[in-house]
């Protein structure tokens, strides 16, 4: 059996979720215990070993130039971090996150494979941040050995919209405001139910 898995790869936290067998949204729990991950990255000094989350924030809280910190706003543009001798794209830098995300819905899914991820993005996201989001994941290793397939890159405030609508049980007529207050973005979008 396998799933479909969402994640929002944001700004300043990261967290990914799940449809269960009972139409249940399951967000699944960081390696660290929590719901979210912290979208930061640190690079080791001397070994070069890549620290996601909260470790990589607490490490690199005692060395700044061995962090990475929002890299999506640097998504899709010619932009490098340098990481003491070593230099990332911010694309480099979000699959990291998303291997670090993918690694644990497969420690919680188990016996259960991945079949693909839909990843979200802020609004304002033109082609080629979208692009470099889709390569992000694209760069992703299943623990079967199979390339993560990223099904869709969706606007952050659509996928909002879409979670409320799928879990309305009546019908209704209103027109509903979805916003989302993230670390970087306020993005807003009206639904007409």
């Amino acid at each position: 059996m396998s799933k479909v898995i969402g994640i929002d790869l944001g700004t300043t936290y990261s967290c990914v979720s799940y449809i269960d067998e009972n139409d249940q949204l399951c967000t699944i729990n960081s390696s660290e215990g929590t719901t979210t991950t912290p979208s930061v990255v640190y690079l080791e000094p001397g070994s070069g070993t890549v620290v996601i989350g909260a470790a990589a924030r607490q490490e690199g809280a005692m060395n700044p130039e061995y962090m990475i910190e929002r890299a999506k706003n640097y998504m899709g543009q010619d932009f490098t971090f340098d990481l003491g001798e070593k230099q990332f794209s911010p694309t480099a830098v979000s699959s990291a996150i998303l291997k670090q995300l993918i690694s644990d819905a497969e420690e919680h899914l188990g016996d259960e494979e991945i079949d693909g991820v839909v990843i979200t993005c802020p609004a304002y996201f033109k082609d080629p941040a979208r692009n470099a989001t889709r390569a992000a994941g694209e760069n992703v290793e299943l623990k079967n050995g199979e390339k993560l397939r990223v099904l869709q890159i969706l606007d952050e405030p659509v996928a909002a919209a879409l979670a409320y609508c799928a879990h309305i049980n009546e019908n209704v007529n209103k027109t509903v405001l979805v916003y989302d207050l993230g670390g970087g973005t306020f993005d807003v979008t009206i639904v007409k139910i």
